[in-house]
């Protein structure tokens, strides 16, 4: 049963993050930004090996952990939110930088469960980090 509930909330987690995202960008980018098609694609797959990094410990999961995986998901909307339909720089570079740091707490929190599966999560650590600079990029290209 908690593979059932943790699965749909999962794939309702990657349907929410693609329906928000749009396929090209309001802001002034920086050179280093990637296609936005190309962003849904990484997301997607990223979003995958996470699922599967967190299910594997799904047996050992306690609250603590439980917590955390919903930071990281809010704070993931929140930054497609900010970023694509409330157009706000500054607000999606604060929730990005937040992610960033609980992506790294998550890392921790499943190394002490699962070092195979805190391995597991580095692609998402890298893509939240890429995130974090290019949003840090976005936010002082269109206030200067």
């Amino acid at each position: 049963m908690k593979y059932v509930i943790f699965s749909i909330f999962m794939s309702l987690g990657i349907l929410i993050n693609l329906s928000i995202m749009n396929n090209f960008f309001y802001f002034k980018i920086p050179i280093f930004m990637i296609n936005p098609k190309l962003y849904k694609i990484i997301s997607i797959v990223i979003y995958l090996i996470t699922s599967i990094a967190i299910s594997k410990t799904i047996n050992n999961v306690y609250k603590k952990l439980i917590i955390i995986i919903a930071i990281n998901f809010i704070l993931y909307t929140l930054f497609n939110i900010f970023t694509f339909k409330i157009l706000s720089p500054f607000l999606s570079f604060a929730t990005k930088t937040f992610n960033f740091v609980s992506s790294l707490y998550l890392n921790e929190e499943l190394f002490l469960q699962n070092k195979k599966n805190a391995k597991l999560l580095a692609p998402y650590i890298l893509w939240t980090f890429y995130l974090t600079l290019t949003s840090i990029s976005i936010f002082f290209i269109n206030n200067s």
